[in-house]
C-alpha cells in the first residue's frame, strides 16, 4: 500500500494530503522545511494497524500559505481536513517544526485529540534565531531568493554522491548500520530535500515562531496522552525544547535518546512508529478506513 497525495478542498482552504490504511487515525506533521513525504518512514509501519494521514503544512508542497499562515490557523486547517476525511479524532505526531501546529491542535481541539507524539519537536517560543535571520524573514521575497542557491548546492551534493551519513552522531550511524532500511530513508530524505527548500513555508515558520515569543505561554485545560521523544545532543532543536513541552503539557512523558541528534525521526522511525501506534490503539476511538478525497 502506498501514499498518493491529493489536493483536498476544505473550509479553511486547500490542503495537500495522502491517506492510506485502516484503523485508528494517526496524522503525521512534517518539519521546517518539508512536505507530506518527510514522515513516510514513520508512516509505513503504521499502515498495518492505523489509518495514516500525511499532510503538507501551509506554504509547503502544494498547500498554499493562505490555508493557514499562523500557528493556530494551521491547527484549524488540520481540523478542517479531518472534517473532509470524516475523521472525528486523531493521534497527532509532530516532527521537528511540526511541533507547534500539533501541540496547538491539542489545545484548540482537545475532544478530537486522542494522543500526541512529539519527535525532536520545536517549542516555538524557544526557537533561537540570529538577528540576520529575523531581519531576512521580515522582508517578503528575500528569503525566497536566498533559498535558490541553497537548493542548488544541495542538488550538487546529491549528484556528487553526497554521503547521507554525514553529520550523524556515532550512535545514529550505528543505528543505521543495524537497520539497513534506515539508510534508504536517509537517502530519500537527502534527495528530496532540495525540492522542499522553498521560501514561503520556511519564511513563515520563522516569522510565526518568533512572533510566538510575544504571546502568553500556552496552557492546557485537558491534554491527551503525550509522549516526547528527543535526542540529548540535538543541535538543531536542543533537548531544552523537549523538557519545556513536558513542563507545559499535563501528564506528558519524556523519552530521551542518549547520543542522538536531530536524525531521530528518520533513523529511529521504527521506534517512533511503535510509539505512535501504541498511543493510537489505546486512545484512538472508533476505527477508520482511508477515504477517497
Amino acid at each position: 500500500m502506498s501514499f498518493v497525495p491529493r489536493l483536498v478542498p476544505t473550509a479553511r482552504g486547500v490542503m495537500q494530503a495522502a491517506v492510506a490504511g485502516e484503523g485508528p487515525a494517526v496524522l503525521l506533521v512534517h518539519g521546517m522545511p518539508g512536505d507530506w513525504r518527510q514522515a513516510q518512514a514513520i508512516a509505513r509501519p503504521l499502515l498495518e494497524q492505523c489509518t495514516v494521514v500525511l499532510v503538507s503544512r501551509p506554504g509547503y508542497g502544494a498547500t498554499p500559505l493562505r490555508t493557514g499562515r499562523t500557528i493556530p490557523d494551521q491547527a484549524r486547517a488540520i481540523a478542517a481536513l479531518l472534517d473532509v476525511l470524516a475523521i472525528d479524532a486523531v493521534t497527532l505526531v509532530g516532527v521537528s517544526g511540526g511541533g507547534p501546529s500539533t501541540t496547538t491542535f491539542t489545545r484548540l481541539f482537545p475532544e478530537r485529540s486522542t494522543g500526541l507524539l512529539l519527535v525532536s519537536a520545536v517549542c516555538p517560543d524557544l526557537l533561537a534565531l540570529p538577528p540576520i535571520a529575523r531581519r531576512l524573514a521580515a522582508v517578503p521575497g528575500i528569503w525566497e531568493s536566498l533559498s535558490a542557491p541553497h537548493r542548488a548546492i544541495e542538488q550538487r551534493k546529491v549528484r556528487a554522491g553526497f554521503d547521507e551519513l554525514t553529520n550523524l552522531t556515532d550512535v545514529e550511524v550505528q543505528a543505521v548500520i543495524a537497520r539497513p532500511e534506515a539508510r534508504a530513508d536517509l537517502r530519500r530524505f537527502v534527495i528530496e530535500r532540495p525540492s522542499v527548500l522553498r521560501g514561503a513555508g520556511l519564511r513563515n515558520d520563522v516569522v510565526q515562531c518568533w512572533a510566538s515569543r510575544r504571546e502568553p505561554v500556552p496552557t492546557w485545560t485537558t491534554a491527551p496522552p503525550t509522549l516526547v521523544m528527543h535526542g540529548d545532543v540535538d543541535v538543531v532543536v536542543p533537548v531544552a525544547h523537549a523538557h519545556e513541552h513536558v513542563r507545559r503539557i499535563p501528564g506528558a512523558q519524556l523519552d530521551v535518546f542518549p547520543g542522538w541528534g536531530h536524525a531521530l525521526p528518520l533513523v529511529a522511525a521504527d521506534k517512533v512508529a511503535a510509539a505512535a501506534a501504541a498511543l493510537a490503539l489505546v486512545g484512538g476511538g472508533p476505527p477508520h478506513s482511508a477515504r477517497s478525497v
